[in-house]
């Protein structure tokens, strides 16, 4: 049996190397043995996304290393996520999310709604090239 902070420090390290196709397993080695997903999520996942965002930071990672690490997160969120009670989600606010019109990058915007889907925001992502009055029709919704 692996401990918690070595699971953790694991799910962080796939995230930041980009082993995406291994960290599920890790997940779910983390799950099996009883610890709690959000922690996993928050400790594990977002941590690792972190390191990478101050790789990028320091100009030793660019964008296609943190669209892999995206990817990594997002298949141990695919594993952890299902898993979190509506409890883990106590501020219950939801976030209208979307790229504005003119403009189809939406990498930052990817980015962004990881980072506040883990910290348990529920998101409406309204995609990229966005009229502004589709975000005033779902905020108001």
């Amino acid at each position: 049996m692996t401990s918690k902070d070595e699971l953790l420090s694991e799910l962080s390290r796939c995230v930041l190397e980009m082993e995406d196709d291994d960290i599920a397993d890790v997940a779910r080695e983390y799950a099996k043995n009883g610890y709690k997903p959000l922690d996993g999520i928050l400790n594990g996942l977002v941590d690792g996304m972190n390191k990478a965002a101050q790789l990028y930071e320091e100009e030793e990672y660019f964008i296609p290393e943190l669209l892999i690490c995206s990817d990594a997160m997002y298949n141990g969120l695919d594993v952890l996520r299902p898993l979190l009670s509506k409890t883990d989600f106590g501020n219950g606010h939801k976030i209208v999310i979307g790229v504005v019109q003119g403009d189809t990058h939406d990498i930052g915007k990817n980015l962004v709604k990881i980072m506040l889907e883990s910290a348990g925001y529920e998101l409406i992502d309204l995609g990229r090239d966005v009229p502004v009055e589709n975000f005033v029709k779902a905020q108001r919704k």
